[in-house]
This record gives C-alpha cells, sequence and structure tokens, in this order.
C-alpha cells in the first residue's frame, strides 16, 4: 500500500513542481509506510525507495521541501481514489481539480 500512496504523491510532485518551485509541500496520507519514507527519504523497500528517490530528485531541482504527516484513513479519500488510479472518481468528487488532472504515465512504474 506504501507503494501506490508514494506513487499519487510522486504524481502530484511531478506535475506540479513547477508551480511549487521554492516553497515547502506537505503531503497528507493514511498510510505509516509512506508517512515514514517522505519523511527519513529512505526506504528498505526497492519500490519505494526509488520513488522516494524520484520525489528528491524533483524536488531537490525545484527546490521544493517535502514533509508527510499521518491522518486518519476516513480523513484521507481523494488521495486513496487517485492512489487506485481511480482518476474519475476523484474529479466526479473534487471539480476544481480537473485543471490540473494527471495520468499514471507521469511517474514511472516498476514491474
Amino acid at each position: 500500500m506504501g507503494e501506490l500512496e508514494l506513487r499519487a504523491i510522486a504524481m502530484a510532485v511531478a506535475t506540479f513542481a513547477e508551480s511549487l518551485s521554492g516553497s515547502a509541500l506537505l503531503c497528507i496520507t493514511d498510510n505509516a509506510e509512506a508517512d515514514l519514507a517522505i519523511n527519513r527519504r529512505s526506504s528498505k523497500m526497492p519500490k519505494i525507495r526509488h520513488l522516494i528517490n524520484f520525489i528528491g530528485i524533483i524536488s531537490h531541482q525545484h527546490h521544493i521541501r517535502v514533509q508527510s504527516r499521518l491522518v486518519k484513513r476516513d480523513d484521507n479519500w481523494r488521495a486513496d481514489l487517485l492512489s487506485k488510479h481511480q482518476v474519475d472518481a476523484f474529479l466526479a468528487r473534487t471539480p476544481g481539480a480537473a485543471l490540473y488532472a494527471t495520468t499514471p504515465q507521469s511517474v514511472p512504474i516498476l514491474p
């Protein structure tokens, strides 16, 4: 599950990197594994480490400080839709996000 959460975060960082340049990004997640990986900037799991490195490269290039905060699952339903690639359901429930919609292909996916 941590990989899916981090994939959604990586898509957001890649999509909005230029507009976030020079700022701080607080990633709110209901996944303890993803929260820990973001805040430690590391993981023992190769796929998660790869996504953390990807986030790190983009954030370094654009001078974005990335941190995470853990929340209850019930408070994080929008991100859950994105991490499961349910973009249409997310856009239907978050109409303002349609201007910034992206696809899972924005982020490298490991086999």
